[in-house]
């Protein structure tokens, strides 16, 4: 009689050769865990960076705004002060009974010579009494404005002011005749539309002014820029704060305190994101070789026999 012996080595083969097809495809599993968990870290620093860079921006252009706007109010402070010993203006306002009808023809002179938009003569009150450039402050009270109110101190002083359609950079000094305050005169430009474009330009934002909580003049063409403009022109509060659905980070700056006289500034959000693209789709690229090249090394010949 003939005994058959089985030695069981096929089924511990098979066992073996599937333990081994398990560990290899939880190691497998385990290293992609690990190395997408990188790939998230690295693309939330890139996403960081890119925030990052937005508020930089922001604030560059604010920076720069504020620069122009102290150069340009300098400038006007220094201009009214030669000004105000001027004989042309010195003269006229010394003269008793001087009418103000030939004050506005002299303010007028003045004013197209000097380059001006705007030229006033106060009383020593603060009243205007006449002016070249802008008919509706004539009659004005004046004389509790903070501009006024410095001059008086300091001999002349700078400020923002908003009007209906524009903010104007004004300055402000005191004549006087012997030791008396006669008159004060007032001279103002416009913030300078064009050199604010380029101070968006240059961070890669769009400007807007915004007054009464209105964009009165931009440096935006895209429609949507402009309707996202509009939408940051209701914004309060000083921080940066995304609009349009958030396609836009916008940031305001108060300029004239006083009348609420802003610019809103945006920034598409990830601006920056052009220069790193090719980083980021090199890092999924590599994400995906890895992938294949670790399922491979785990399934490739360790199929159960």
């Amino acid at each position: 009689m003939t005994t058959t012996v089985t030695t069981g080595l096929p089924s511990a083969n098979r066992t073996a050769s599937s333990t081994s097809l398990t560990i290899r495809a939880a190691v497998a599993g385990l290293t992609i865990v690990a190395v997408g968990a990188c790939l998230a870290a690295a693309l939330r620093s890139v996403d960081d960076h890119l925030s990052a860079s937005d508020d930089r921006a922001l604030a560059s252009a604010e920076r720069n705004l504020m620069v122009l706007v102290e150069r340009d109010s300098r400038a006007l402070v220094s201009q009214v002060r030669v000004l105000s010993d001027d004989a042309r203006i010195r003269e006229p306002l010394a003269t008793p009974g001087i009418d103000n009808a030939t004050i506005e023809d002299l303010l007028g002179d003045l004013r197209s010579s000097g380059g001006y938009e705007l030229m006033a003569v106060l009383d020593r009150a603060g009243t205007v009494r006449a002016i070249a450039g802008n008919q509706g402050l004539k009659g004005a009270d004046l004389g509790t404005t903070e501009a006024v109110k410095k001059a008086n101190e300091q001999g002349a002083a700078g400020d923002v002011w908003s009007f209906s359609d524009r903010l104007m950079m004004i300055a402000v000094t005191p004549i006087r005749l012997g030791a008396d305050v006669v008159a004060y005169l007032l001279i103002g430009n416009g913030l300078d539309q064009a050199a604010l474009t380029q101070v968006a330009q240059r961070s890669h934002l769009v400007a807007g002014l915004v007054l009464n909580d209105q964009v009165a003049g931009s440096s935006a063409d895209d429609p949507g820029a402009q309707a996202a403009l509009q939408e940051a022109a209701k914004l309060s509060g000083e921080q940066s704060q995304a609009v349009a659905g958030g396609k836009y980070l916008a940031k305001i700056s108060r300029v004239d305190r006083t009348r609420g006289g802003r610019i809103a500034w945006l920034v598409e959000r990830h601006h920056e994101r052009g220069e790193i693209s090719s980083l980021t789709t090199l890092l999924w690229a590599a994400f995906g070789i890895l992938v294949v090249g670790v399922s491979a090394v785990a399934f490739i010949g360790t199929r159960p026999s």
